[in-house]
């Protein structure tokens, strides 16, 4: 089978270059691409971040087109007013609504067409509250809550090392595919470099994994047609050395093959 055929959501940064000044640029780092390629043969297209331009039959244009759909994570968070929510962080962080008027809509017609996405850190986020949920700012400052940010003192390598335990909800989704991967679910370690998190889960939205303070790692969509799950972690690091991601990332290329044959006719 040739490669599957993959979105990857851009952000909308301003990026200087040599004596250019500030440029506007549709960005998406390497290592999303790098991640997923090391398990299974990928052609990506990246999405930019033109959401205001796009109608509705264009969202479903590229859903048509897509084998699947992955979520980054991003130097932003969503805006609190989508969720319906009128709290803000502390220190405002940077906004993308040009990420957020794109990605959310994207998602739901890809939700809807049975193309399995992959939502990873703010990536999870926008999963969730596309499909009905909402999200918590600042989880750092709540009762019996850690601190999820990364510490930037680090190499950036460190910073993307193991920080805290995973609890993986039995009989879900992940713990079966962890399982036959012969991977021991009691000893996972997953990295922490966010400070919003899920509240309340989206529409037929099940939490899969949690954090050791409750807060919620990996969600699943239960009732997608296709495979939609997310994870509060960056799985796109240290994916050789990590089979906890190699395992997630595959079985996300695997119903990416599935998608493909379907939509070529050969199911």
């Amino acid at each position: 089978m040739s490669s599957v055929i993959v979105g990857f959501a851009c952000e909308l940064q301003t990026l200087e270059f040599g004596d250019s000044g500030p440029l506007r640029h549709h960005t998406v780092y390497t290592r999303y691409l790098e991640g997923l390629q090391s398990v299974v043969a990928t052609s990506p297209i990246l999405i930019p971040a033109v959401g205001p331009t796009l109608s509705s039959p264009e969202f479903h244009a590229y859903a048509s087109i897509l084998d699947g759909l992955i979520l980054p994570g991003g130097s932003s968070n969503l805006d609190p007013a989508l969720y319906g929510s009128s709290l803000q962080e502390n220190a405002s962080p940077e906004r993308d609504p040009a990420r957020d008027s794109t990605t959310l809509p994207l998602i739901r017609a890809c939700y809807d067409a049975g193309v399995p996405i992959l939502g990873i850190c703010r990536g999870m986020q926008e999963l969730n509250v596309a499909l009905g949920g909402t999200l918590l700012a600042n989880v750092q400052a709540l009762p019996n809550r850690r601190d999820h940010r990364s510490d930037k003192t680090l190499p950036l390598v460190e910073r993307y090392g193991p920080a805290h335990a995973l609890r993986v909800a039995a009989g879900s989704w992940l713990e079966t595919t962890l399982n036959a991967a012969h991977i021991d679910v009691q000893l996972l370690q997953v990295n922490s470099l966010h400070s919003q998190c899920v509240d309340t889960l989206g529409r037929g939205v099940v939490a899969e994994a949690w954090a050791d303070d409750t807060t919620v790692e990996a969600i699943r969509a239960a009732n997608a047609p296709a495979l939609t799950v997310g994870v509060q972690w960056h799985l796109e690091w240290h994916v050789e050395s990590t089979p906890l991601h190699a395992t997630i990332l595959r079985a996300f290329g695997n119903a990416c093959k599935e998608r493909k044959r379907r939509r070529e006719g050969h199911a």
